[in-house]
């Protein structure tokens, strides 16, 4: 089973929400109905790296890649892919 490193990075769980935090930066925020994803303006390979990392260890349906600078969130639940943005919120479960 995957897990996240531990030397920067740290998971809490308050009032049923899941918290991943990168420094000091909530990347990954969720609870049963959806996932927030924030990077704070640090468009870094690691940053992408932990959010992909935080969606395996977790089964969560996402994946970040990126292209030509930009970045990109793509929803394993129905293949949909949009354009990163700082607070992006997309549904857990498929609509």
């Amino acid at each position: 089973m995957p897990k996240l490193p531990t030397n920067n990075t740290t998971v809490s769980t308050q009032n049923n929400t899941t918290t991943v935090t990168l420094h000091s930066t909530p990347i990954v925020q969720f609870d049963d109905e959806k996932i927030v994803l924030r990077n704070n303006g640090y468009n870094t390979q690691t940053t992408k790296r932990r959010m992909n990392q935080v969606a395996d260890v977790f089964g969560l349906p996402y994946y970040i890649t990126q292209l030509h600078g930009k970045w990109w969130v793509t929803k394993k639940t129905r293949g949909e892919c949009v354009e990163f943005f700082d607070g992006i919120a997309i549904p857990r479960q498929p609509r």
